[in-house]
């Protein structure tokens, strides 16, 4: 057995996308060069190779946002609801988050399954009249060669499961949170027959930003009583944590497996500041703010790259990036490619892209009521929370200190939160 552990290959991945390279340099600096030939560092939808199976070599995956996406459902509805009796966005939403979720590819099995996720009840009837539509799309998908992200993983889990060599020794699967049941079943194929240190999941459903709510022993994953809580924080401070964790206090959150989870107690390892809170009542004078707080951590010795400034959309952090060349901050885009810490700049980034990152000082910028949380998360309990999930990573990526701010004529409730601490 501890020969077998030696000679295998490790898989360690994860869902966002720029994490590669920071987590490449991390492994080369405490593994031999030998160790590091043996592990693949791979983003999950790098693991979906469809186009090397027989008869898929001119395959096309699509994401949901995709133009050739919304043609291919609106062809389906031509020939399977001629009358348009649904809009194109319900059975886009009905395919994604109840068919392919549950993998209900037949009618029969679409009349059988329990529509976790779908909405209001469907009786028999109602899902017979829908599926002459999921019976066109499944069609012009195989004419077309063009394949939606579940059934193509779906098509080439599929495939894999009859081979017998075992692809990876053990998988390692960070941010376990932010993977779908398609991946999830993926990494279950592709670790093999369920053994001793197969897979190994860490995850955290308070960073949860997508709306995403699986069940790991649904996808073949067993972990009753192999669950174990990290409580020992060595990157955030004690008062960034505690204010962090506060924010999410009145929500509830799961296990990762279906089952509620304690609101957590944690343990960190160094002291500091709590978050520094702006609140002004014109953009000017936040920028300002912004300014004269970086630069005198610059004056302090903190190298740039060792700063970020993160805000919720890509037209605020296009804004403050524009703001902050023109004081005279040189900056750096955090993009889809990791970060190149060989560069010099204030790092900036949307909050999604400083997922998984940290930094040694984080600017959350923008938080203006109305535009974090966005307007729509008043009518909606869940979209509040995704927004306070996300500000919780905001925060969390900071090692040392932690800047807040927004302007406009009232506070956001964000701002206001966080004053109260």
């Amino acid at each position: 057995m501890i020969r077998e552990k030696i000679q295998g290959r490790i898989l360690y991945t994860f869902y966002t996308v720029n994490l590669a390279g920071d987590v490449s340099e991390k492994l080369r600096s405490i593994c031999t060069a030998e160790e590091f030939s043996r592990i693949d560092v791979l983003n999950v939808d790098k693991l979906l190779q469809l186009k090397t199976l027989p008869g898929y070599e001119q395959a096309n995956i699509l994401y949901s946002s995709d133009r050739l996406l919304k043609r291919l459902w609106e062809d389906a509805i031509s020939i399977g609801d001629p009358q348009r009796t649904c809009p194109a966005s319900f059975y886009q939403e009905e395919w994604e988050r109840v068919i392919a979720e549950q993998e209900a590819f037949t009618l029969e099995e679409y009349l059988k399954i329990n529509r976790v996720g779908g909405g209001k009840p469907l009786m028999a009837k109602q899902r017979e009249a829908l599926w002459p539509v999921f019976a066109a799309y499944q069609s012009l998908m195989d004419e077309r060669r063009l394949f939606d992200y579940k059934t193509a993983m779906y098509r080439y889990r599929q495939a894999i499961s009859e081979q017998v060599d075992v692809r990876y020794r053990h998988i390692i699967v960070d941010e376990t949170q932010d993977f779908n049941s398609s991946d999830l079943r993926l990494l279950r194929t592709l670790a093999g027959p369920e053994r001793e240190d197969d897979l190994f999941l860490v995850g955290d459903a308070r960073q949860r930003i997508y709306d995403r709510r699986v069940s790991l022993s649904s996808c073949g994953i067993r972990v009753r009583g192999r669950i174990h809580r990290l409580w020992l924080n060595y990157r955030t401070t004690y008062e960034l944590q505690a204010s962090a964790t506060q924010l999410l206090e009145d929500e509830s959150f799961d296990d990762l497996n279906g089952g509620p989870d304690s609101f957590p107690r944690y343990f960190s390892c160094t002291s500091g500041a709590p978050p520094q809170i702006g609140s002004f009542a014109r953009e000017a004078e936040e920028i300002q703010w912004i300014l004269s707080e970086i630069q005198q951590l610059l004056d302090c010795g903190v190298s740039t790259k060792n700063i970020c400034l993160t805000a919720y959309t890509k037209n605020q952090v296009d804004y403050y990036q524009e703001r902050l060349n023109n004081g005279g901050v040189r900056t750096y885009r955090l993009k889809s490619k990791s970060d190149d810490r060989s560069l010099d700049g204030i790092r900036v980034g949307t909050m999604h892209r400083v997922k998984g990152l940290e930094f040694q000082y984080m600017f959350v910028a923008g938080v203006n009521q109305g535009m974090f949380p966005p307007k729509i998360s008043g009518q909606s309990k869940e979209l509040l929370k995704q927004s306070k999930c996300l500000l919780y990573v905001a925060l969390t990526r900071a090692q040392k200190g932690a800047y807040v701010c927004g302007y406009g004529t009232s506070q956001s409730e964000f701002l206001t939160a966080l004053s109260e601490m």
